[in-house]
């Protein structure tokens, strides 16, 4: 299975839960680029093995993999044995685009196939939750909004199936709980509204929609790393309408006007002068 990644259009956090998580209203887009590739064979021998392409990935229970295959034989009164997780890595990792919790989703929505659906909708989406709070909205990756900590998805009809979006990947992980422990709420983005976003993506004014991007988490990793703010600037000297932190980061995505500003930007972008995995969606 191709696990996709995703971008935040939108996230605004709303305060800290007394459980340590954060409210949000967030609007998450779906990416089919880049992907991970994922493949689970039963080995007959004993315990779950994982292995990946990126030796920087844990192994165990440490692995958000591992973590949704034990979950699910729990759920579903499986044997959690004799299980080989293979996982072919192109999202960058901890990047703010939700590779782990895409590869946790396709653990669960695999397994739910070789079962034929021995959970419930409800149940898998219960367990889902109990894994990460993306994990939810990777078990059906379609355009929607979300509020709670992310579990509670509302899809979106008439949101245009590619953006003319360019993505930067630095080369360099940031924690996600680093950046939530760093928000402050006088630090906010700006006060738009979702709403605002979404009418705007409906009609394909993808100019009027950068006014309307949001991160609330953005402020603290670009204090931070002052190098994302070098990156922010390039796109916007290549005419883009708005650059913006996807999730904690430190991945940025630029928005323009139309496809092909988006094209002559990519062709432009000084690759060897500012390093970082350079994406164009497709």
């Amino acid at each position: 299975m191709r696990t996709p990644s995703k971008i935040n259009l939108f996230l605004r956090v709303a305060g800290c839960r007394s459980d340590g998580y954060h409210e949000l209203e967030t609007l998450f887009y779906p990416l089919e680029t880049p992907s991970d590739e994922i493949e689970i064979r039963k080995t007959g021998r004993a315990g779950i093995e994982f292995v990946s392409d990126d030796p920087a990935l844990p192994g165990g229970d440490g692995n958000l993999c591992v973590k949704a295959l034990k979950k699910y034989c729990a759920a579903a009164g499986l044997e959690p044995d004799g299980y080989r997780i293979e996982l072919k890595k192109h999202i960058p990792v901890a990047a703010g685009m939700g590779g782990g919790s895409s590869d946790a989703a396709a653990v669960l929505r695999l397994m739910q196939r070789e079962s034929e659906n021995a959970l419930s909708p409800e149940c898998l989406a219960d367990t889902a939750l109990s894994i990460g709070a993306d994990v939810p909205f990777f078990l059906e990756p379609r355009p929607c909004t979300a509020g709670g900590i992310g579990e509670k998805i509302a899809f979106l009809d008439g949101i245009p199936d590619r953006l003319p979006i360019l993505i930067a990947a630095p080369r360099f992980p940031v924690s996600a709980k680093w950046a939530y422990r760093n928000w402050h709420p006088e630090e906010h983005g700006a006060s738009c509204k979702l709403d605002s976003l979404i009418a705007a993506l409906r009609v394909r004014d993808f100019a009027a929609a950068a006014a309307f991007l949001r991160n609330d988490l953005e402020a603290a990793v670009l204090r931070k790393f002052p190098y994302l703010n070098m990156i922010r600037d390039e796109f916007l000297k290549l005419g883009a309408c708005r650059v913006l932190m996807t999730g904690s980061g430190p991945t940025l995505f630029a928005m323009f006007r139309d496809f092909e500003s988006r094209d002559a930007a990519e062709r432009a972008f000084p690759r060897a002068d500012l390093p970082s995995e350079l994406i164009c969606p497709r």
